[in-house]
């Protein structure tokens, strides 16, 4: 019901999609890392530098993304990414 994507899940029995709600609307809402984050100085990064993130949901000033380099799920400040329109960063 509503907007939903299609993310790949592993499981036991192999992969296995779920769909996951987009709070944005788009299923193809990406976001490409600027900066490390967290830096490096304050623990080990989550996300690098030019990493895209699938966008899951705007959390108001945070994104809750999936990492298509990682297969992380996991959120970042909103001043760390810049949005990707087929394929580039504006």
């Amino acid at each position: 019901m509503g907007n939903t994507m299609k993310t790949p899940r592993a499981s036991a029995e192999g992969g296995e999609e779920t769909n996951v709600a987009s709070s944005t609307g788009q299923e193809s809402d990406f976001l490409a890392v600027l900066y490390d984050y967290p830096s490096a100085d304050i623990s080990q990064p989550i996300f690098h530098v030019g990493e895209k993130l699938r966008v899951l949901s705007d959390e108001g000033g945070w994104w809750r993304v999936h990492s298509l380099t990682t297969g992380r799920e996991n959120y970042i400040p909103g001043k760390y990414v810049a949005k990707v329109y087929h394929g580039l960063a504006i």
